[in-house]
């Protein structure tokens, strides 16, 4: 293989690498929206639960109360790993690639190849970034409605009849004379 064989081969080889990177990233980001959809949906669910037993359920209200806020904020999370991502091309226009060409010394296949490469992966590590923020987004979306469903949990218990019937009698049993 002549030394112009192999640079136009690499050149080659370096755009199908660079173009499986992009196809890489714009996977990750549909399974990552798909998963925000799907736990938008369950979000919205419980906090909507959450907020009509805390209107107008009893005994409970301030348990569900905690709920429907922290399953609401995982909600708005969710919404916004949904809402428009930031997204870059892979491909120059035909113009931007004339552009390109025109300043190309040598112009050789291999030389137009690479730089396209390049374009590519410029492209890929900007969206690498763009999901990064998403997954970011969708974790807090988690981290939030588990600590909602933990804190009413907790906030359940601890208000319930026979717990506060425990701890007054603790009381008690300690100050007389209340």
């Amino acid at each position: 293989m002549t030394d112009e064989n192999f640079e136009l081969w690499l050149a080659k080889e370096k755009r199908v690498s660079a173009d499986a990177r992009y196809a890489e990233a714009v996977t990750t980001l549909e399974r990552v929206k798909s998963r925000a959809s799907a736990f938008l949906g369950w979000t919205l669910t419980l906090g909507s639960a959450s907020t009509a037993y805390a209107l107008h359920g009893e005994g409970y209200w301030i348990a569900a109360a905690c709920a429907a806020v922290f399953f609401g904020a995982a909600a708005v999370q969710s919404f916004r790993v949904l809402y428009s991502t930031k997204w870059l091309s892979k491909n120059a226009s035909p113009d931007g690639l004339d552009e390109v060409l025109r300043g190309m010394t040598p112009q050789t296949e291999a030389n137009g190849t690479l730089w396209l490469a390049h374009a590519s992966n410029a492209a890929t590590e900007k969206n690498i970034g763009y999901v990064i923020h998403d997954q970011a987004l969708l974790r807090q979306s988690w981290k939030l409605a588990l600590s909602g469903a933990l804190l009413s949990a907790l906030v359940g218990i601890a208000t319930s009849q026979p717990l506060r019937q425990v701890f007054w009698h603790m009381i008690e049993g300690h100050l007389p004379g209340l």
